[in-house]
């Protein structure tokens, strides 16, 4: 029937690149809004007007951007494993894993061999407390940097993704053999007392660890995996329930209302305040799974696809973008100065900061992320395969949701993950 949700409304429209335009703009602020973050507070003359105090508002909330990833990646990576179960009846652990490190490791281990080598050639102060050390590297390395210092104060969250990977493996792998018939059908309840219990956890960490600590109260794997998990739930509805989802076209406004009244707190509050690194995370993940709810139930616009093809073409590259835009900071930005011989002033440096962020992340991902996934995907395809099989119609498993034409974006093997 027309206007179902699994038929129409789950469909998303591309740009003639094959990328699904709602989720990469969805990137490109999420990583966009991290950069200004990084940037550090503007000047205070800067806060004076109406209009400068509402910029320093939404930069100084840029960590939140964090948990937008998370609610993507949680949606994404699910949907090839609910896919692959859905096509196969089984899903693979061993090949699941092994694309994702292939998606992953390859960009990374460039970043922390090229963090080695920036250091060795600018000294160690480059980095100021994160000096060079063994322990450091090997943190980092082992993707444990979200509970040990490591290298940069960014990949946090990759370690969290990683751990997050396995868990959705085994999980899935388990959900299968304890209830072959429909293996998902209680999904929702193992969320709601996931969610509980983090933030049962926060709210203890929070209480008896004091002071506040980033790696104590915010980056640990077992306070942080629930707004993943949230991601997972609406791609469970959007493979297994989408009947559930057809609300959200009729309330589209609602839902956004909604989902700003949720995120707002973090324009005043600080990450370290309690009730921000408690229950304002859950707040977070339901806020930004509200827009995503919203962005994916959106119709073909030819005029809206246009205005955003700039946005969706940094997300297009957003994995490789998050990855150096703090090296640039550390070791591209004071190079820059010293070779122009100049001081930058704080929206020169803002600006300078954003444009090679992305231009580096670009490179990036066109010299090392591609070419990677191009093997990755003829050595070992993807189990998920197109429910509309044309080979023109496939592109890089890794470039999250890239497909060529209409097809369900829940559906297919091009529901892709670079964050």
């Amino acid at each position: 029937m027309r206007g179902e949700f699994d038929k129409s409304r789950v469909e998303v429209m591309v740009q003639r690149r094959g990328r699904i335009i709602q989720l990469d703009v969805l990137r490109a602020v999420a990583v966009l809004w991290v950069i200004v973050f990084h940037a550090g507070d503007p000047p205070p003359n800067v806060h004076g007007s109406v209009v400068g105090s509402v910029m320093c508002r939404l930069m100084s909330c840029g960590w939140i951007g964090v948990d937008l990833f998370f609610v993507l990646s949680g949606f994404l990576v699910s949907g090839l494993l609910f896919q692959e179960y859905k096509t196969h009846g089984h899903v693979r652990l061993g090949r699941f894993l092994l694309r994702r490190g292939l998606k992953i490791y390859p960009g990374f281990y460039v970043l922390i061999l090229g963090t080695v080598l920036g250091i060795w050639l600018f000294g160690a102060s480059a980095l100021q407390e994160r000096k060079l050390s063994l322990a450091r590297v090997l943190t980092e390395c082992f993707f444990v940097q979200n509970y040990l210092p490591g290298l940069w104060i960014h990949t946090w969250s990759l370690a969290i993704e990683e751990h997050f990977y396995l868990l959705l493996g085994l999980g899935t792998l388990a959900l299968i053999r304890l209830r072959p018939a429909r293996p998902f059908d209680s999904i929702f309840k193992y969320f709601l007392v996931i969610a509980v219990l983090e933030l049962t956890l926060r709210v203890l960490t929070s209480v008896f660890l004091t002071p506040f600590g980033f790696y104590t109260h915010c980056s640990p794997t077992h306070l942080r995996i629930d707004a993943l998990l949230f991601g997972v739930v609406i791609s469970y509805y959007s493979h297994f329930r989408p009947a559930a989802l057809e609300f959200v076209r009729r309330f589209r406004l609602r839902i956004l209302a909604l989902s700003a009244t949720l995120l707002s707190p973090s324009l005043f509050l600080r990450q370290d305040d309690f009730w921000m690194h408690t229950g304002g995370i859950t707040l977070l993940y339901i806020g930004f799974g509200g827009v995503l709810l919203v962005a994916i139930s959106l119709p073909f616009n030819a005029n809206l696809s246009l205005l955003a093809a700039a946005p969706a073409y940094v997300g297009l590259h957003s994995y490789s973008i998050y990855l150096w835009h703090l090296p640039v900071q550390v070791f591209g930005l004071p190079l820059m100065s010293r070779l122009m011989g100049v001081q930058f002033g704080y929206f020169e440096y803002l600006l300078l900061f954003i444009i090679m962020s992305v231009a580096t992340g670009i490179v990036m991902s066109r010299a090392v992320e591609f070419p990677i996934l191009k093997v990755r995907d003829k050595l070992f395809p993807s189990s998920a395969p197109l429910p509309m099989a044309a080979p023109k119609q496939v592109d890089r498993d890794e470039e999250k949701g890239s497909v060529r034409g209409r097809m369900p974006l829940f559906l297919g093997k091009e529901d892709r993950c670079k964050v």
